[in-house]
């Protein structure tokens, strides 16, 4: 099955990383978004 996200944040902020959203959301204390799709 094939995930595709993007993260985004009100600041600019994007990425496909969990580890960079997790990473950026801790330091910056901002929430971000997450876009995304699965397909079978």
């Amino acid at each position: 099955m094939a995930i595709n996200m993007i993260i985004t944040c009100g600041c600019g902020f994007k990425t496909t990383s969990l580890e960079e959203a997790e990473k950026h959301a801790k330091e910056k204390k901002h929430i971000l978004r997450i876009q995304g799709t699965v397909t079978p």
